[in-house]
């Protein structure tokens, strides 16, 4: 339920100190001695007359370096400027559950692009205190995976899109999230057997916003592999190594909303830290059928890589 917009509100996501004119709820607050230190504002507001002079042609969106929009039909327009800063111009009625999916998704994305903070297409999970980054494709089973992983007793740092800091001596943290989980209803069903309990969404599917509670890790995490999952037309669940150039390629085609980077001009900086990711983190391609509900399988693979020492083919720089 969101609040009134005069009041302000803090909160720390994705790494980032946020004051907000709107609460949204399921947020970690951000402590009172951090206040000073504002990353970035939410502000309910009105966006320029040349933003809405577009959306009123039927466009949906429009990138520059440091002023991206977007518009969605169910809640409004949003606009992200200068890395700091994302206006929303709500409409009257509005879908307050899509308003936090779109806001927490595709804003703080462009939000990180603007920066020159890497974001990826996929959820991270804490293993024993080593950050694991699950990327791939929509609907190859990422969110399945992790709440599978949930299930066995590790902790998520994020869902459906990752922030990282990267640092030239090699070191990348995982930034956490926020503690709340996009489910299908099939899998929760398969899961944990209730799906009435939680508040549903309308995407591309029915989804489900899970709240974490205990099950999240709200502190940063050193990222200590990557998995890419995919599905194939296989029978059995198997796992490579990605090597060379080929890892730095796989990350760009994970980058979150990596298509507005065809459209921008593009901080150097950014492809810097992608090759330094490339040189200090092992990536994997763990690959699962078509059919059949393999999530057991892929755990205990899972924990196998990153618990204990195993070992794994490998794919080279072609």
């Amino acid at each position: 339920m969101m609040k009134a917009y005069c009041n302000k509100f803090y909160y720390q996501v994705y790494g980032l100190n946020i004051k907000s004119s709107i609460e949204i709820e399921g947020l970690i607050t951000l402590g009172d001695k951090l206040r000073d230190r504002i990353d970035a504002i939410i502000e309910i507001g009105k966006v320029s007359k040349e933003i809405k002079d577009e959306a009123l042609t039927g466009k949906k969106e429009g990138y520059s370096s440091n002023s991206m929009w977007f518009k969605r039909d169910e809640v409004g327009i949003f606009h992200i400027l200068n890395g700091n800063k994302i206006i929303i111009e709500l409409r009257d009625e509005y879908d307050s559950e899509m308003f936090k999916v779109y806001l927490l998704g595709i804003g703080f994305a462009l939000l990180m692009i603007q920066r020159g903070q890497l974001s990826f297409q996929g959820g991270a999970v804490n293993l024993n205190e080593k950050g694991v980054l699950i990327i791939g494709k929509s609907g190859v089973g990422k969110s399945t995976l992790l709440n599978g992983l949930k299930c066995k007793g590790y902790k998520l740092l994020a869902d459906d899109m990752t922030s990282l800091n990267t640092y030239e001596d090699g070191r990348i943290l995982i930034n956490p999230s926020f503690p709340i989980q996009r489910i299908s209803t099939d899998v929760i069903e398969k899961l944990e057997g209730n799906k009435e309990r939680y508040n549903r969404v309308n995407l591309n599917r029915e989804l489900c916003l899970v709240p974490m509670d205990k099950k999240f890790s709200n502190t940063r995490v050193p990222l200590f592999a990557i998995l890419q999952l995919s599905v194939e037309d296989i029978n059995e669940i198997s796992i490579k190594e990605v090597r060379g150039y080929e890892k730095v390629k796989l990350l760009m085609e994970n980058i979150f909303r990596g298509v507005v980077l065809n459209h921008i001009e593009i901080d150097p900086n950014y492809f810097k830290e992608c090759i330094v990711l490339a040189k200090n983190v092992s990536v994997y391609k763990l690959i699962r059928p078509q059919n059949g509900f393999t999530i057991n399988k892929q755990i205990q693979i899972i924990e196998e890589l990153i618990l204990k020492d195993y070992e794994v083919s490998s794919v080279a720089e072609s």
